[in-house]
């Protein structure tokens, strides 16, 4: 199956209709805006592949352009579903504008579809699923009842997730006001290649063919950005055997972890033994340099990663590259006091990240119990 829902069973007393029958796409009624014109200075954003783009488009735009509101948007090739209330323009690639075409409320109809599970299957060929499955259609006032409670839940969970952003946020402004910039030095620190001041672990090229032990083989989309990794989020992991059928080195604990293919500078302190893949390099700090110190230094060098990896069909750093990332050196007990700080705030991020999760829970439960017509 290539979409799915949690619900297959809608009450009996609410009707159930085709997606093209409960749904149209208004796209083609909308002017679309060229992408040589998505960075011009003005204050109407711009909705691409699902995502809305601030920055947007200038002020003297035709009003033909201009999409109606609240809209609700379809990423063809993101597969996100947003909810827009205020004035923007449709940019020329993978988004679509969906509207009712039945008596339904649009916060309803956005609330239901987006707890669709929607499979990858390539660019811009996701919405040819929405037409294979049911949307309900209760009374209006049930409709609105639904979303109202719904829409609530939702803005506490976004909520949450936005502390959490502002603390990320937060460490880096601290980090600038102890050190200054990582790019321009002002302090004047001693500068060295990160290589010479660690230790580090280039995984071999060979993948396990069996996944059967205890540690976590790690890969870049397991990795917590400037965090703490320990395990994969798909639980998968090698035994001391396959460790060493593949010739790989386990990354200790302590070690921080940055990814040289694709989206560089992707950093995190690695919180138990693992193995990691091909797209990751792992630096083993000696008593020069503070784990956390490093792991918020590098986050700021994407731009020279940038400029120095090869560029074949994605970025790439190799070993040497890697190694030659610039940093700065300034006190130990300078850079101790950072760590420390890192570690009282992250201990409130975790309590965060709890409450998010547990609102992540109730949201589904209640999703659940709305569309089943139990709430």
């Amino acid at each position: 199956m290539s979409i799915s829902s949690e619900f297959k069973r809608f009450p009996a007393h609410w009707d159930v209709l085709p997606f093209n029958e409960a749904v149209k796409d208004i796209t083609s009624k909308s002017s679309k805006i060229p992408k040589t014109d998505y960075l011009k200075v003005g204050n109407i954003p711009v909705v691409d592949q699902g995502k809305l783009l601030f920055g947007g488009y200038t002020n003297d735009i035709s009003l033909q352009a201009r999409v109606e509101i609240p809209s609700i948007i379809f990423g063809d090739h993101t597969r996100i579903f947003k909810f827009i209330d205020r004035h923007f323009c449709l940019g020329a690639d993978g988004a679509k504008i969906l509207e009712p075409n039945v008596n339904l409320d649009k916060k309803f109809l956005f609330q239901y579809l987006k707890q669709l599970r929607i499979e990858s299957a390539g660019y811009s060929r996701h919405y040819k699923f929405l037409k294979e499955t049911l949307v309900p259609v209760p009374p209006l006032k049930e409709q609105k009842r639904i979303a109202t409670i719904l829409d609530k839940a939702d803005s506490i969970r976004r909520k949450r997730q936005y502390a959490i952003q502002l603390a990320d946020k937060l460490l880096r402004a601290i980090f600038l006001d102890l050190f200054g910039d990582p790019v321009t030095n002002p302090k004047e620190w001693k500068v060295v290649e990160v290589g010479s001041v660690t230790d580090c672990i280039v995984p071999g090229r060979d993948k396990p063919k069996s996944f059967s032990g205890n540690i976590p083989w790690v890969t870049t989309n397991d990795l917590v950005h400037l965090g703490v990794t320990s395990k994969s989020i798909k639980s998968i992991g090698l035994s001391v055997d396959e460790i060493k059928q593949v010739k790989a080195k386990i990354v200790p604990k302590g070690s921080v972890v940055m990814t040289c293919v694709g989206d560089l500078g992707v950093v995190s302190l690695i919180g138990t033994d693992m193995v990691i893949n091909q797209q990751l390099h792992a630096f083993l700090p000696s008593d020069e340099v503070n784990p956390s110190f490093l792991s918020y230094m590098l986050s700021f060098k994407k731009g020279y990663m940038v400029k120095m990896a090869s560029n074949t069909t994605v970025p790439y750093m190799n070993k040497s590259i890697c190694n030659s990332v610039p940093i700065f050196l300034p006190p130990a007990n300078l850079q101790k006091r950072f760590s420390q700080t890192v570690d009282h705030v992250k201990k409130i991020i975790d309590k965060d990240i709890f409450s998010v999760k547990r609102s992540n829970e109730l949201f589904n439960s209640l999703s659940q119990q709305a569309f089943s017509g139990n709430l």
